[in-house]
């Protein structure tokens, strides 16, 4: 499937990735010595390896999102760099498999030290998800051979893998499937069953985790020893540096609930099986991952999987610890899961990451269930908590995304942890490939994003504009043909709305009501499919058109910290107020009128986009702009929610 760029918003997003992003990533892995790291380790320059345990897992990244985008946007330039990397794997890996600039260069010798701290098995996933796009894009056999080394090694060394075997950071899991999916041998997938069912398994995790700390506090000693034997050597040699990352505002007590989360396995997920995990806690993107692996390997033939488990844990997910913008990661001190109802917008992490890993699992759940809301989910967690990430020249991000800043919070060029940049631009490269999906009988529209391929073509105005127009081919209207009805047409009080599709108003039902509302104040479980087979006109094309209507959010059961407050939305877009433009605006002091919100027409460098305008206590016209766009003009306070007046 290739995207076809029918709205202003989408050309932009796609070549901006293309143009802007991924040069600007490769720059800054060359600057930060993530790349110089495989030249040291193969010989090829002399230095000193820089950079975090999981450094590697950086450019393994930019790798799968260089090749997801050439299968779209070939040039030869992008084709050199990817050519690059491979060539660089190639001349690190040794004869078995084993691949870790950090052990190569510091500890030869040493390997699947510490699993629990440093990412071995982390950056190794990484790798193969990004050689199972490689193979899907060049269909390359010389470099589908690193990924058949690594799983192979993997199939020697953990036979019978138990929970202190697994990687502290779930990845590997999901790169086992990636590996097996182009090479179909089933021994891969087996593996990746092995991790998850060993997860959780070890009631002594707490004391063997500790160990594992310690040691690796001894090699980080034994790293900057070297650090300076070498700078003895070389008194010349200039150290790469890596800017800092964001600030957060921290809980009172946040350190308690990190330090009790570590002590009890619950911040990796090793604190029960996984079939018990009945709710999201722990580190937000590993839980995500974990979560993403187990359902495909489930829609991978995994019959005896929890499937049922992932299911509980997702709904209590929505109910309880998901942001409006569908954020997730309530503390910054383990980012992740708080405890249910935690919700406050200043306080709240919502990792970029963390976001994608959600992204990843609801894809994945749509597919086994055909249920609307998990691709509902998809929509509005791209819109609002994934593209947040990402400035709108491509060139600048956020690691951490809270809907409230009064402290210095702003989009920087890299991070000291850059892993949300490549992430993201795998992500936005392969939007395709989540925006339907075909079986023997069905054709189901999960996302309004321009796209063709032999079958159907969407072009779409999303997501300002709710014009889409899909075209279906001969062979596709032997199938019923359902659409996705985003969650965001109803309104909480009411359950049915209505579209115009061919000219021809539909009513249309919303989903199932949940047992448990979404505390968040977004709850895509209203989002529903619409048998639309009979509705199709005679040359196979369906026109909708979804109203794009401003609508006024309040959470459910309202937790004390958003008492009195509301944030606007339209269609699948999260407003907020900044400051940068409107200095009298204050987060924390500022009361808005909810009659009277209008819409009006911004332009803001090459997007042009609605802005709402409401009024404040002091009359005050106070303009809101979509949450993903903030901080593209500089420093600002900056507020999602607001008070009611």
């Amino acid at each position: 499937m290739k995207p076809v760029p029918s709205s202003q918003f989408w050309q932009h997003t796609f070549e901006v990735t293309q143009l802007t992003s991924l040069n600007h990533q490769w720059n800054q892995l060359e600057k930060s010595g993530c790349l110089n790291n495989f030249r040291i380790v193969a010989g090829q320059i002399s230095g000193f390896r820089e950079g975090w345990v999981f450094a590697d897992s950086d450019a393994y990244k930019w790798l799968d999102a260089a090749c997801r985008l050439y299968a779209s946007y070939p040039s030869n330039e992008l084709l050199g760099r990817i050519d690059t990397i491979i060539g660089l794997v190639k001349s690190v890996q040794m004869p078995d498999g084993y691949i870790n600039t950090f052990n190569q260069f510091h500890f030869p010798g040493q390997r699947w030290v510490n699993l629990q701290v440093e990412h071995e098995m982390y950056c190794l996933g990484h790798l193969l998800e990004a050689i199972a796009s490689h193979y899907k894009t060049f269909a390359e056999a010389d470099a589908l051979r690193i990924g058949t080394r690594i799983g192979d090694l993997l199939l020697r060394d953990f036979p019978s893998p138990t929970a202190i075997e697994c990687d502290g950071h779930q990845e590997i899991e999901i790169g086992l499937v990636r590996l097996f999916e182009v090479t179909g041998k089933t021994a891969y997938l087996e593996q990746s069953r092995k991790f998850l069912a060993a997860r959780g398994t070890d009631r002594f995790f707490w004391y063997t985790s500790h160990i594992q700390k310690s040691n690796y506090l001894h090699r980080k000693k034994a790293v900057e020893h070297q650090r300076q034997l070498f700078l003895q050597k070389n008194p010349g040699f200039a150290f790469s540096t890596l800017p800092p990352n964001n600030e957060s505002k921290e809980p009172a007590l946040g350190w308690l609930w990190r330090k009790m989360e570590e002590l009890s396995g619950t911040y990796l997920q090793q604190h029960t099986p996984i079939g018990q995990q009945l709710e999201p806690l722990g580190h937000s993107v590993r839980f995500g991952y974990m979560q993403t692996a187990l359902v495909q390997n489930y829609n991978h033939g995994w019959q005896n999987g929890p499937l049922q488990t992932s299911i509980t844990a997702w709904d209590r997910m929505v109910s309880q610890k998901m942001s409006v913008s569908g954020g997730l990661g309530a503390y910054p001190w383990n980012e992740g899961f708080g405890p249910d109802g935690e919700l406050d917008p200043e306080i709240a992490y919502n990792e970029t990451c963390a976001a994608l890993a959600s992204m990843f699992w609801s894809a994945e759940l749509a597919k086994v269930t055909n249920q609307a809301c998990y691709a509902d989910l998809f929509e509005w967690q791209l819109y609002n908590a994934a593209l947040v990430g990402i400035g709108l020249n491509g060139d600048t991000f956020l690691y951490n995304n809270p809907l409230e800043v009064n402290i210095d919070i702003q989009r920087r060029a890299w991070y000291s942890v850059p892993c949300c940049p490549p992430n993201l631009s795998r992500t936005i490269a392969s939007l395709s490939a989540y925006t339907l999906r075909e079986t023997k009988k069905s054709v189901f529209i999960d996302q309004y994003i321009p796209m063709k391929n032999d079958t159907v073509q969407i072009q779409s105005g999303f997501p300002f504009d709710g014009k889409v127009v899909i075209n279906f081919s001969k062979e596709s209207l032997e199938k019923r043909v359902f659409i996705r009805i985003p969650s965001w047409v109803f309104h909480s009080a009411s359950p049915t709305s209505s579209l115009m599709i061919n000219g021809i108003t539909v009513p249309v039902n919303a989903g199932a009501t949940p047992n448990r509302p979404a505390q968040g104040g977004y709850d895509p479980r209203l989002s529903n499919y619409l048998d639309a087979s009979e509705l199709l006109r005679s040359d196979g094309a369906l026109e909708i058109a979804f109203p794009m209507e401003i609508t006024i959010r309040k959470t459910d059961r309202h937790p004390h910290i958003l008492d009195r407050k509301i944030c606007f939305s339209r269609g699948p877009i999260l407003y907020c107020a900044e400051s940068i433009s409107q200095p009298w605006f204050d987060p924390k002091k500022t009361k808005i009128k909810v009659a009277g919100v209008q819409v009006i027409a911004r332009k803001l460098g090459w997007l042009d986009y609605p802005a709402l305008v409401a009024m404040d206590h002091h009359n005050n016209s106070l303009e809101f702009l979509p949450y993903y766009l903030w901080g593209n003009r500089g420093r600002s306070r900056m507020a999602v929610w607001v008070e009611e007046d």
